[in-house]
């Protein structure tokens, strides 16, 4: 719990937007890798669906998982299309937001429940893939392979986390999810 807390205060001290961080150049893998590592939006969000897939039963734990790197994908290569939707600062500002609502749902809502209402996740997977590929100034399959990388050992530190923490209790998604809500809210306001 005391991890949890110590990330969410580091959060906070973070840049308000997405374009505040560094790993933009796009030309290679270690520039892929770093853009979710460095960018506390895309942080928040990524480590979010980890613990969200901490908290689900065992069978369905790799699902939000795959769905998010599978959205990530599909908005990443239609941004390498030239297809970029409008206002995707605030969507993954308002990802951020969604995703610690429903890792608070997770802490009074029956999972099947919480299962259906992860059907957000390919949007909020769609907008982060294709801000990835919008701030890159040459996005290259490296580039993409790298940021898809970074998104899953993001997704794996959440999960890690938030199946040690579930070791000490059952309430951990509502303060979780309350600290990524928070720092949603956070980002929009910061728009």
């Amino acid at each position: 719990m005391k991890t949890i807390r110590l990330v969410t205060a580091a959060l906070y001290l973070l840049p308000a937007t997405a374009a505040a961080h560094p790993g933009h150049g796009g030309s290679g893998f270690l520039d892929g890798l770093l853009h979710p590592l460095l960018g506390a939006d895309h942080l928040a969000a990524v480590i979010a669906v980890g613990l969200l897939a901490a908290h689900l039963p065992p069978r369905t734990q790799p699902l939000p998982v795959a769905v998010f790197l599978g959205s990530s994908l599909a908005g990443a290569l239609a941004a390498l299309g030239g297809s970029v939707a409008p206002g995707g600062e605030t969507m993954i500002a308002a990802s951020v937001l969604l995703l610690g609502v429903l890792l608070a749902l997770l802490a009074s809502t029956p999972r099947a429940l919480a299962v259906a209402l992860a059907g957000v996740l390919p949007l909020c997977g769609w907008f982060h893939g294709q801000a990835h590929v919008a701030a890159a100034t040459v996005a290259s399959s490296g580039y993409i392979g790298g940021f898809l990388a970074g998104t899953a050992l993001l997704h794996l530190l959440g999960y890690r986390a938030g199946t040690a923490a579930g070791r000490h209790g059952m309430r951990w998604p509502l303060w979780a999810g309350a600290s990524v809500g928070a720092f949603g809210v956070f980002l929009l306001a910061g728009l």
